[in-house]
């Protein structure tokens, strides 16, 4: 029984060192990220215009560099962006930059990359955000800025922006992107009232967005697109319900310097709102025409 228990033992523990060094290599693989592709001014195309603004791409829960590798690779072939910086966020929550600022119109684009890409609620990524942002101003005098979010990483941008964006160390919000960000998690199974468009179930998360809506009145004049995809006749991307992404409409809602966009692309899957050929075409019209 002894010797049973003693190979069962090592059985075991060759299974546990095989998975951890699988899970290493599979999170070491999540840190490589998308080389810049020099864009020479005499090769930026036409039908787009141009800016020193940089444009930051934020993965979601669970996510990595794979993220928007495939994105960011698209709007450098595109010839309508190049990538400049990455910023990781390491497990203490520190910053490591990681390229080199180019102040020249390229439409700089910057992908940031959480260590910590598990956690327990969206919010609580939002004062890094803060943090990445306001360094870029100290850093290299970034006075505007746009940003992409994915999943969670849409959450996270719209509540820094709510909670944090009147904070003068931040660069003022130019254009913000949302694809399937979940804003009130209350609602994957709910859906919300009639009349009003207010959710019947609001989370924590949701409860201080409607809070310290009033914020958003500080801002200058500001664009948000939320981007939701649905497959076929249901009411989701396959991973974040559509209730939960319109969740944003009443918090933003009623205030004149923000022009809102809400749209639902059919047959598109949540992995399809950052992978698919249409859709990366139409972020980057809505980004840079």
């Amino acid at each position: 029984m002894k010797k049973i228990l003693k190979h069962l033992a090592i059985i075991f523990s060759s299974i546990l060192a095989i998975a951890l060094v699988g899970y290493g290599i599979y999170w070491s693989m999540g840190l490589q990220t998308i080389s810049d592709q020099h864009l020479d001014l005499d090769q930026r195309n036409s039908n787009y215009q141009f800016s020193t603004t940089p444009t930051l791409f934020l993965h979601g829960w669970a996510g990595d560099s794979r993220t928007f590798n495939q994105t960011i690779d698209a709007m450098q072939s595109y010839h309508v962006a190049e990538k400049t910086l990455t910023v990781y966020v390491d497990f203490h929550d520190h910053l490591h930059f990681n390229g080199k600022w180019d102040n020249r119109a390229i439409n700089p684009m910057i992908q940031v990359i959480f260590y910590k890409n598990l956690p327990l609620k969206y919010d609580s990524q939002a004062p890094v955000l803060a943090h990445i942002l306001a360094e870029l101003k100290t850093r290299y005098h970034v006075q505007k800025y746009n940003i992409v979010g994915h999943s969670w990483g849409g959450s996270v941008a719209a509540t820094n922006l709510i909670l944090y964006g009147n904070n003068h160390q931040q660069p003022q919000l130019n254009k913000m992107i949302l694809l399937g960000a979940p804003i009130d998690e209350n609602l994957h199974t709910r859906g919300i009232t009639p009349k009003s468009g207010w959710p019947l179930s609001q989370s924590k998360s949701y409860k201080l967005l409607l809070k310290n809506r009033d914020n958003l009145k500080y801002q200058k004049q500001i664009s948000i697109y939320n981007i939701m995809g649905r497959l076929g006749k249901t009411k989701s991307d396959n991973s974040v319900n559509i209730n939960e992404a319109t969740a944003l409409k009443p918090v933003v809602q009623g205030y004149p310097n923000v022009d809102y966009h809400q749209e639902i692309l059919p047959n598109v899957s949540h992995y399809q709102l950052h992978s698919k050929k249409s859709v990366l075409k139409h972020v980057a019209d809505i980004l840079w025409q």
